[in-house]
C-alpha cells in the first residue's frame, strides 16, 4: 500500500475512492453486484435478495 501512497496525491486518492467505492441500496442491488463484495459469496448474495424489502438497516442487521 506504501506504492499506492506515493504515486497519487491526497486529491487523487479522494476522487479514485470516491468511484471505486460505492454504497450498495439492499433494495435494488442484484446478486452479481453484492459479488463484488469481498467476503460475500452466492449464498449470501442470494440471501440479501430474498429477504428484501429491507425497511431499515436494523432490519438488515438481524
Amino acid at each position: 500500500m506504501n506504492d499506492f501512497n506515493k504515486v497519487l496525491a491526497d486529491y487523487d486518492k479522494e476522487e479514485l475512492f470516491k468511484k471505486i467505492f460505492v454504497p450498495l441500496n439492499l433494495n435494488t442491488t442484484n446478486e452479481k453486484d453484492f459479488h463484488m463484495i469481498p467476503g460475500v459469496g452466492k449464498k449470501m448474495a442470494h440471501e440479501f435478495v430474498e429477504y428484501r424489502p429491507y425497511s431499515s438497516i436494523e432490519v438488515f442487521k438481524r
